[in-house]
């Protein structure tokens, strides 16, 4: 393994976060000539100009754009590597690698990990976030053991158990003439701009919605898409689109937005873990017993 190639690496990471030479070898602990080195001679190694250089900082090429993601899972991968070696000489050789969407993070899984090390103590947790499909995706090549995500439906090869289930409700600007309304009928918001999370990013989700919407005499207009649920109350809060969203959402701290109830039944499954049936792991199967206790 060439140690120098993965420094170097890393070191083009780092500057193409900070667009700048100087601010990413502060970061870095060096001096910004032996860092400028580097990425010379990793421009060499790979054959390709990584950088645009201005007086204000510098600006990635299309071929540095190009290389930046898998520069990232590839670092991403060596730093579990070398977790893996660490655990494997503290004797701790379990390990569940867990894919989560942004809302199970905050809202599930802290408490959850609590519990789980104090009762499997010689487990090691690694997460990692993704989108509901891309987390499905994921667990039917075995590149993730469990992933916590937004789906209900049954899946081939697949387990999928509901852990959450919520109402929606109608997220709305605050200047917006429903907003003083105690409930809302969806029937009446047929002419509204609606903000939503699309099909792609989470089907079984973005499929419920449309049954409850149709359900209630709703053909929604879907005029923007939002890849969470806090990017749709972000463009609520800004005046131009309406959301349905979980009620949980009412906790949060944008104070330009107005929930208000929908009338009729709009439970939907708003977290869920999955895992492969194929997967014979016991440490796997113990972890979602835990889960679903």
């Amino acid at each position: 393994m060439d140690y120098r190639l993965i420094r170097h690496l890393a070191s083009f990471k780092i500057v193409a976060e900070e667009r700048h030479f100087g601010h990413a070898a502060k970061r870095l602990g060096i001096s910004q000539p032996p860092l400028s080195q580097q990425i010379m001679t990793l421009e060499h190694h790979l054959g390709v100009k990584l950088f645009e250089r201005s007086r204000s900082g510098v600006s990635l090429t299309p071929e540095g754009k190009h290389i930046l993601p898998a520069v990232e899972i590839f670092l991403g991968e060596g730093e579990m590597l070398e977790a893996a070696v660490l655990e494997a000489s503290q004797g701790r050789t379990n390990r569940i690698i867990i894919g989560a969407i942004v809302f199970t993070m905050t809202d599930l899984l802290s408490g959850l990990f609590e519990k789980a090390r104090k009762q499997m103590p010689d487990v090691s947790f690694y997460v990692r976030e993704f989108d509901s499909n891309e987390a499905l995706d994921a667990l039917e090549r075995e590149e993730i053991d469990v992933a916590f995500l937004r789906a209900e439906d049954n899946i081939a090869n697949l387990r999928i158990v509901p852990l959450t289930t919520e109402r929606l409700v109608l997220a709305l600007p605050n200047s917006h003439k429903l907003a003083g309304n105690t409930s809302v009928q969806l029937s009446t918001l047929a002419e509204e701009p609606m903000v939503y999370c699309p099909r792609a990013i989470s089907p079984s989700y973005f499929d419920r919605i449309m049954t409850i919407c149709r359900k209630h005499g709703l053909q929604p207009r879907l005029t923007f898409e939002a890849r969470s649920i806090t990017s749709q109350l972000a463009f609520v809060a800004c005046g131009i689109a309406i959301g349905l969203v979980p009620v949980s959402m009412q906790t949060s701290s944008l104070s330009d937005v107005t929930f208000v109830p929908v009338q009729g039944d709009t439970d939907i499954v708003t977290a869920a873990v999955a895992c492969n049936t194929q997967n014979q792991n016991a440490t796997v199967n113990a972890f979602i017993e835990l889960v679903t206790a």
